[in-house]
């Protein structure tokens, strides 16, 4: 009796399927809107080859075509040439996912994005401004570059809600420059103290501005003097030092 011998299919197998995975990647530039230009960072698909692979065993005394003795499964990113085999499809995807992860994987930052605008007057004529921030995130990509990332909450229902750009090397809004710190506890609570000096100092123009105030406080800016560090009860300016 002739023995039999076992052979796989040539090759990497019959391709059956091509899976992708979400990366953000810099693909060339853009402007920015100012007149300069910035780098652009789009949503890029990795294909994920999927291979069906059979063992045959083979009589040499009977015809072909062999009988099939086994059969599994390879995935294979071609990019990346990370490789995964088995018999369970949805165990692989888990597993090459895995791997993509930890190759493409973003650890985010918060961050807060620091204003200073003006604030619009709609009746009359007059002037004030507004401190705000606003949460973003930092990140670095796999590729080294890194990214910044904003929620928009009007992004239509078939759009990503999250922008992902690079992270500029200065944050410039309407031909101003603006400041991004970091989203530390610490920092947090400066910001915060800092919107209650603004409290204050609305505050102290409501007095020097009110009825019995008004006039020494004109004549006393128009001389040349502020509205900061001016303590009424006592007429001290330190401009007058």
């Amino acid at each position: 009796m002739a023995r039999a011998r076992v052979r796989n299919s040539p090759g990497g197998g019959s391709k059956i399927d091509t899976l992708y995975y979400d990366a953000e990647q810099v693909v060339g530039s853009e402007s920015d809107g100012d007149g300069g230009t910035r780098d652009k960072v789009i949503q890029k698909k990795i294909a994920i080859d999927l291979y069906m692979q059979k063992s045959f065993v083979t009589d040499t005394s009977k015809p072909t075509p062999a009988a099939t003795k086994d059969i599994g499964f390879k995935m294979k990113c071609e990019e990346t040439k990370d490789e995964v085999f088995g018999s369970d499809i949805s165990v692989m995807v888990k597993e090459m996912r895995s791997k993509l992860d930890h190759r493409f994987r973003i650890t985010w930052k918060r961050w807060f994005l620091v204003r200073i605008n003006p604030v619009r007057v709609f009746n009359g004529i007059g002037s004030g401004l507004e401190l705000s921030w606003e949460n973003i995130e930092r990140g670095e990509a796999y590729d080294g570059s890194i990214l910044m990332r904003r929620y928009n909450a009007y992004a239509d229902v078939n759009s990503s809600h999250w922008v992902v750009t690079t992270w500029p090397e200065n944050f410039i809004e309407r031909g101003k420059m603006i400041a991004a710190i970091e989203a530390t506890a610490e920092n947090e609570a400066l910001l915060d103290n800092a919107r209650v000096q603004v409290d204050v100092l609305r505050n102290k123009l409501v007095e020097l501005l009110g009825p019995q105030l008004i006039m020494e406080t004109l004549h006393r800016l128009a001389s040349g003097g502020t509205f900061i560090g001016y303590d009424p009860k006592n007429g001290s300016d330190p401009t007058d030092m």
